[in-house]
């Protein structure tokens, strides 16, 4: 969620901002609730990564699509109210439903079955 913060150009940095979600309000409380230790660890386990990209993954599937953009990304990382990401959003004022539901509006439309069809018969 930081590093979508920090790009401002992208919609969803837009909306995140637009939903009361700023860089230094949840940097701080990010900071302010995780042990910097455990934030900036330099080992990363396999494991962690496909339970990070498993809920991505999956948004984007429903919508038919086989790649995972940054909404899907952030969608993900609030399907479980207990997340991380979930706390912090709701510990700055923003309401997680409603954006997640305005990261659904961001992300393209599913591709038609005739375009799927025809790019994969070239």
């Amino acid at each position: 969620m930081l590093a979508v913060l920090r790009a401002s150009d992208l919609p969803a940095a837009v909306l995140l901002r637009s939903a009361g979600a700023t860089l230094m309000r949840a940097r701080a409380q990010v900071e302010g609730t995780i042990p910097r230790a455990r934030l900036f660890r330099r080992e990363f386990d396999a494991g962690d990564l496909r339970l990070l990209l498993a809920g991505p993954a999956r948004e984007a599937r429903r919508r038919g699509s086989r790649r995972i953009e940054v909404e899907d990304l952030l969608i993900g990382a609030t399907d479980d109210p207990s997340s991380g990401a979930s706390r912090t959003l709701r510990a700055i004022g923003v309401d997680v439903a409603e954006l997640r539901e305005g990261l659904r509006t961001c992300l393209p439309p599913a591709p038609s079955r005739s375009a799927a069809t025809a790019r994969g018969s070239r």
